[in-house]
């Protein structure tokens, strides 16, 4: 997450294919493994933005990040943004390699219900989701197919640390607004090796400590996801 920008005007393009001779996005890693993508055009300025096959679970950037994708039976897409070592165990997926999604749906929702115990967030569609992104680098405040609830949600997103002690008696947490709000050193979690070396950073942080994770509605939901009764 960025700090905010002064707001600009924003146009977005619908996924489209790439033509052999455009160059490759931000996210790409082979242009073989990309074939659709979304425009970004910020005054000269366009972005483009890889979306990644539906069946994609995990996406390694060049420099040091991984995201994570869930796909959910009742819709949309739970990303975690800059995963790390920890996450990655916890929710069981290769560290090496990518991986795609489970063909069951009850096997994905699964996968979904922890993601979700990480603070993963919630997305109408990858596409919503790297508007949100380009609005944290550039102050981007339009977009014609947001509602006004998805806009009143986003601004409630933050980016949330769990740590889930060992013995299984409560959780910890951490809230910040954004990766500036995050003490200087916050990257130490970062090269933790278990959840319990997570903790430990967390607690230097003055993580809050919950007894009763039930309580979190963080937890309850995927964060920005819509509720249904």
């Amino acid at each position: 997450m960025y700090p905010p920008h002064q707001t600009h005007h924003a146009t977005w393009q619908t996924a489209r294919r790439r033509e052999s001779s455009e160059p490759e996005s931000e996210d790409s890693s082979s242009s073989e493994e990309f074939d659709t993508d979304v425009r970004c055009t910020l005054g000269d300025n366009t972005t483009i933005y890889a979306l990644q096959p539906p069946k994609r679970r995990t996406v390694f950037y060049r420099i040091g990040q991984c995201r994570i994708h869930g796909h959910p039976s009742t819709g949309g897409i739970l990303i975690i943004d800059k995963a790390n070592l920890v996450d990655m165990l916890f929710l069981g997926i290769p560290r090496l390699v990518s991986s795609d999604r489970a063909e069951d749906a009850a096997a994905e929702d699964r996968f979904y219900d922890l993601m979700r115990r990480l603070g993963a967030v919630w997305w109408r569609t990858e596409t919503a989701w790297h508007r949100w992104h380009s609005r944290g680098r550039y102050g981007d405040s339009s977009d014609e197919e947001e509602s006004e609830g998805e806009i009143e949600r986003e601004k409630n997103i933050k980016v949330l640390t769990i740590g889930w002690p060992s013995n299984g008696v409560g959780v910890w947490i951490l809230r910040h607004d954004n990766d500036w709000q995050k003490p200087k050193d916050f990257c130490r979690l970062d090269y933790a090796m278990s959840m319990h070396e997570r903790i430990q950073v967390m607690k230097e942080c003055d993580a809050e400590f919950v007894e009763d994770p039930s309580q979190l509605e963080e937890l309850r939901y995927g964060q920005n996801e819509p509720r249904r009764e």
